[in-house]
């Protein structure tokens, strides 16, 4: 009998972004679900397509759930992050997600009322708000990212908007 619920390889991750969006203020972009009764907040983020160079992707997704393209690349953040998905086996061949952290500038609006599906309100946190503002479920790996990003922010200085 096979111990590993997984299989034989251990889980299967599916390339990833996620996007960590600075304001002009330094805070960060922070969205909530809109498919969760739990308020549920997280950082725009989503699987990579076949073929899609990282990118592209973390442009893609931040287009399509915070409904902007005025954005600018600033960093990545040093380590990918995993995490298995929970509630049962999902329909998808992955057990989980294995994310590239984009640091980003915001040199446009965000518009409280936008397209998205994803997240149906949007709130402005520090990088320190990080764990505080989250859903359990995310908190192991968010902890992992909000490490990251203030030793990040610590040595870089993000330029002002343009």
């Amino acid at each position: 009998m096979n111990s590993n619920p997984h299989g034989k390889g251990g889980p299967s991750f599916r390339p990833a972004v996620g996007a960590l969006i600075l304001g002009a203020d330094g805070r960060l972009l922070i969205g909530k679900r809109s498919d969760s009764e739990v308020p549920h907040w997280q950082f725009p983020q989503g699987g990579m397509n076949d073929g899609e160079m990282p990118e592209m992707a973390v442009l893609r997704e931040v287009l399509e759930e915070i409904g902007t393209s005025q954005v600018c690349i600033l960093g990545l953040l040093p380590r990918r992050t995993r995490y298995v998905w929970s509630g049962g086996p999902a329909k998808t061949p992955f057990d989980g997600q294995a994310h590239i952290w984009f640091v980003l500038r915001l040199d446009g609006t965000i518009e409280e009322e936008n397209s998205s599906e994803e997240f149906s309100a949007f709130d402005w946190i520090a990088p320190t708000e990080i764990l505080s503002r989250t859903h359990p479920v995310r908190r192991g790996t968010y902890h992992e990212v909000q490490s990251m990003l203030i030793e990040w922010l610590s040595e870089h200085s993000p330029e002002p908007n343009a």
